[in-house]
């Protein structure tokens, strides 16, 4: 799934340079993932989290979909005549 993420980012940023009539260059950055969010969890938050915690749920074997994200930077130059 990662390496798919890659590729993926690498086309869309061909198309996109393509469309901007820019060549791409060297990669700079290559970052795995989509920037985290960190929300605070307040004191009653948790107490209440706690009391409604629940015995835990029997697990079935079932299909699960994977996915990657990834997020690529490339230097950019003017396109070839």
């Amino acid at each position: 799934a990662l390496a798919m993420a890659v590729a993926v980012a690498h086309l869309k940023a061909a198309v996109m340079a393509q469309a901007a009539n820019v060549e791409l260059g060297r990669l700079l950055t290559l970052t795995e993932g989509t920037p985290s969010v960190i929300q605070p969890v307040f004191l009653g938050a948790q107490r209440m989290m706690a009391a409604a915690a629940a015995p835990p749920t029997p697990i079935s074997p079932r299909e699960i979909t994977i996915t990657a994200d990834a997020t690529v930077v490339y230097a950019i130059g003017p396109a070839k005549p």
